[in-house]
Formats: C-alpha cells, structure tokens, sequence
C-alpha cells in the first residue's frame, strides 16, 4: 500500500509538473538537464554540461555567476495567469513566439526536450511567459534584474571572460611588446626558481627589481576581458585599429598570446577606457578596460633599479 502511495505522489507531481506548475518542473528536472538551448528569431545558444562546468557553444566555459543566476530565477519565480480576452491573448503568443527567447531543457542527446517555454519583457505587462499555450506573468526573485538580465540570446553573454590565469609556479617566460615604444618592450623569464628580466633581444639588466618581479607576476593569476565577442568576427571589421600592445605568455601548461588593440574615435584618437583584444590560441576576440592592464603593460626601465 505504501508502495502505490508513493507511486501514485510520484505520478500526481510529474503530472503537475509538465501542465501547471512550471517552477516545480524546473525544480524536480534541474538534475536530469544537461542541454540548455536558447533561440530568439534565428540566434541560438547552446549551453551544455560536462564534467568539469557548462560550456557555451561547445568552446568556451560559460560564467558560473550567469548559470547560478539563471537557476535560481526560473525555480523561484512566481508566475500568475495572465487574463486578458481572446484577442490580446492570441496577439501576445505570437509577439512571444516571434520576439521572445526560447527555451529548450533536454536530457543528455534526447533530440526532444523535457521542458520547453518562451519568456518575453512586455514594455506593458512586465515579464511574461508562455507554457503549454497558457500565459504567465512572472515576478522574479530578484526586484533589480530582468529577464533579460538573467536570458539572452547571445554566446558574449553566457561567456565565462577569463582571459588567462596562470599560477608563477607554471610560468617560464612572459614577453611584453610595445609596438608604438618598442624600447620599453621587455621579457621576464624564470629559470632555476629565479626571474631575470631583459631585454627583447635577451640582454639581462644588471641591476634588476626583484621585489617588483616577483609581485609583477602574480597579477597572471586572474585576467578578464569585460566581454568575450566571439570568434566569428571579420578580420577587416578590425583593419582600422592599431595593435598597442603584445602579451606573451610561455608556460607549464599552456601558452597565450593577447594582443591589445586602440579603439579609434570618431572625432580622432583612441578611447582611453576599452581596447580591444585578440586571444591567439582560441582566435576570440574580447572588449576590456584598459585600466585591467595598466600594472601588466610595465616599460623595461621599471624593472631597473635607479
């Protein structure tokens, strides 16, 4: 008897689940989903687990903060039928379907989904969501933040914006290059748990900082580009810019190349706030500020004790 009990809660829940409580279905799949799909006209996003975090369109890692985010919105807002007559209900589907953002939850390579819904910032009734063929309007748990602050339709968005991180211990040589001051161009280079500094042509300074070497390389642990655009960007969308600065990276495990590009002004000049990026290894191009790299593009003389 306990057992039909069980199974009969069971059924009862999977049965409330997949028609009129929507949360609750996030809630009790969240565990099986291992594809998150989001589709909005004719963009899409993938977001797929693995072993060792999500990853947006099978490349990049996606941000933790943005799929934490994102969970604990759709488990935890309240969504109340939305009443409106036939006519409005029928325009509002279909400014949904057209404008909205897709959702699409499966398991593992199931080629259907375990949920599916649309969800849409109305400029008049709010955020609202579409389920089954029923509208919802939605509070969400966070009172500062939209939808579309939580869901969009664009890999920059879910994109973990690391650049590099390197423990000191795994680097061997960091290069930096000036290209419009190449006399203040230097590299450090860690040999036999020492650090030197040189010149570009290998020159070893004679009286060289070692108190600014050593806190200069543990600013490699974590850099972050404000926003990673993507791969498939036209070199020639780029032509105009001017490459800066190089960051040359040798280590243990791997090595990176960034190259730090000037974003020209209309009026003449280059924008003293963003520059834009170039990641050799992964070709991805990345928006950031410049003040993220103002104690990594040091000149040769700095490292020279007076």
């Amino acid at each position: 008897m306990a057992m039909k009990k069980m199974l009969y809660i069971s059924v009862c829940l999977l049965c409330s689940c997949g028609h009129d409580d929507l949360p609750q279905a996030l809630r009790h799949y969240a565990g099986n989903i291992s594809r998150m799909v989001f589709t909005q006209a004719n963009d899409t996003v993938t977001l797929t687990e693995t072993p060792s975090g999500w990853i947006v369109n099978d490349r990049r890692e996606a941000a933790e903060n943005r799929i934490a985010d994102w969970w604990y919105t759709v488990q935890n807002w309240r969504l109340r039928p939305l009443d409106t007559d036939t006519t409005t209900t029928r325009i509002l589907t279909a400014n949904i379907k057209r404008n909205g953002v897709g959702v699409h939850l499966y398991k593992g390579s199931a080629y259907k989904p375990l949920l599916h819904f649309y969800i849409y910032d109305d400029t008049h009734t709010g955020a609202i969501v579409l389920h089954n063929g029923n509208l919802w309007s939605a509070a969400l748990p966070y009172s500062i933040k939209t939808i579309t602050e939580v869901c969009c339709v664009a890999s920059g968005f879910w994109n973990n914006v690391a650049v590099c991180a390197y423990s000191p211990s795994d680097i061997d040589t960091i290069k930096i290059l000036h290209a419009l001051r190449p006399e203040a161009s230097f590299m450090l280079i860690h040999e036999n748990n020492e650090w030197r500094v040189t010149d570009t042509h290998g020159t070893q300074a004679e009286n060289q900082n070692n108190e600014l070497i050593r806190r200069y390389v543990t600013y490699f642990r974590r850099l972050d580009a404000d926003s990673i655009i993507g791969t498939q960007v036209a070199a020639q969308d780029f032509s105009h810019y001017q490459r800066q600065h190089a960051i040359n990276i040798k280590g243990a495990k791997e090595n990176r190349t960034i190259d730090l590009f000037g974003i020209p002004l209309d009026g003449g000049g280059y924008d003293s706030d963003k520059c834009l990026l170039f990641i050799g290894e992964t070709e991805e191009w990345a928006l950031a500020s410049w003040v993220s790299f103002d104690l990594l593009l040091r000149n040769y003389s700095d490292f020279v004790n007076k």
